[in-house]
């Protein structure tokens, strides 16, 4: 059949680009976003080098104490000193005693903190089980091209029930992009409802399916969803993941603007609202293996970690409610410097996608 070339690459994606900035915890922007919930530690899962806060009536401001962190996997253990002090907590605003310190290097995996002290003392403060703590790698640096990266050897953190973690700094990432990764090596199985992203403050920034009870008919969010592995026998399913635009959130944050950032602690704005980190994300899966089991608490073993990076409005034809397609119709793909055509003209929609007569998608639907 004849092909036409014309009109290839059709966007009708305006309205697309509105829909993926669902409200509130299920999207992934700007500053209003639930606070975290109260905790003795903030944020539960942490990398080496990050700021981690210890929250306690106990404490005493103005005094030194020890912060012992233990791996309960393999037993290595770590202390930093750290003084109270007192701070908002995002959790409600509130000024409590605190002890914010680095996050040493640490095995990976679920850790658990003791704090001993004031000055010197042995008498235990506070204790941490690992069940509420885990530390994740270093992060990955997402980087703003477009095209396909391979992180070999890598290692992700398994928390204590089980959740994989997997850290991103993507503060290079300004425009509109969409995320493809996944594992080869770890063969995880996953649905859109056991993926979550979280932010270096312990914000829940990003859910892939409406915010219901697990099971509960949860709604997938436009432009977030799990693909099945291509070879499930080896690697993971693949992970799609829509970012929009960050140069408005970036705008707003400089300085004498409404989001400049409080200098004498940035988890604020100087306006007195709460500053939420979308540059430094934890990726957090409740994944099994094949035979139903989840992956033991620790280090995973090394896999290949493979993102691909590409527009927000890649696809062929986009369409907000649905697509129709006649006649004739076909879709397909250029490529500006080779001058070539190929078949990845992918049509994406949140409703049906209808083809009649003789029209054809070469590519995805």
């Amino acid at each position: 059949m004849k092909r036409s070339r014309t009109g290839i690459a059709l966007l009708v994606a305006l309205g697309f680009a509105s829909t993926v900035l669902v409200a509130r915890a299920e999207a992934g922007c700007g500053c209003e976003k639930p606070p975290p919930p109260p905790a003795e530690v903030r944020p539960s899962v942490a990398y080496a080098g990050a700021s981690v806060s210890l929250i306690s009536p106990s404490l005493s401001v103005g005094q030194q104490y020890s912060v012992i962190f233990s791996n309960g996997v393999t037993g290595a253990t770590s202390t930093v000193l750290g003084q109270a002090v007192s701070r908002r907590d995002l959790a409600d605003g509130q000024f409590k005693p605190q002890i914010v310190v680095s996050l040493p290097t640490m095995p990976l995996g679920p850790t658990n903190i003791v704090v001993t002290g004031p000055n010197g003392s042995s008498a235990e403060v506070l204790f941490v089980a690992d069940s509420a703590f885990t530390v994740a790698p270093s992060p990955l640096t997402v980087s703003a091209q477009t095209g396909e990266f391979h992180f070999q050897n890598f290692q992700a953190a398994v928390g204590r029930n089980g959740t994989t973690y997997i850290a991103l700094d993507v503060s290079d990432v300004t425009q509109a992009m969409v995320f493809e990764a996944h594992g080869g090596g770890y063969p995880l199985r996953f649905t859109g409802e056991d993926v979550a992203f979280y932010n270096i403050q312990g914000f829940l920034m990003q859910l892939l399916v409406t915010f219901n009870p697990k099971g509960k008919n949860a709604e997938p969010i436009p432009g977030m969803f799990v693909l099945s592995a291509q070879d499930a026998a080896t690697n993971s399913d693949i992970l799609h993941y829509s970012r929009h635009e960050f140069d408005t959130y970036f705008i707003q944050h400089v300085e004498r603007q409404p989001h400049a950032l409080d200098p004498s602690d940035p988890n604020w704005h100087l306006d007195g609202s709460p500053h939420v980190d979308h540059n430094h994300l934890v990726l957090a899966i409740e994944g099994r293996f094949n035979d139903g089991s989840q992956p033991p608490p620790g280090a995973t073993a090394p896999f290949d970690l493979t993102l691909r990076t590409f527009s927000l409005f890649h696809h062929g034809l986009v369409g907000t409610g649905s697509v129709a397609m006649s006649g004739s119709a076909t879709t397909d793909s250029y490529t500006p410097g080779a001058g070539t055509f190929g078949s990845s003209g992918d049509v994406f929609t949140n409703g049906k996608v209808s083809l009649t007569n003789s029209a054809i998608v070469n590519g995805n639907a």
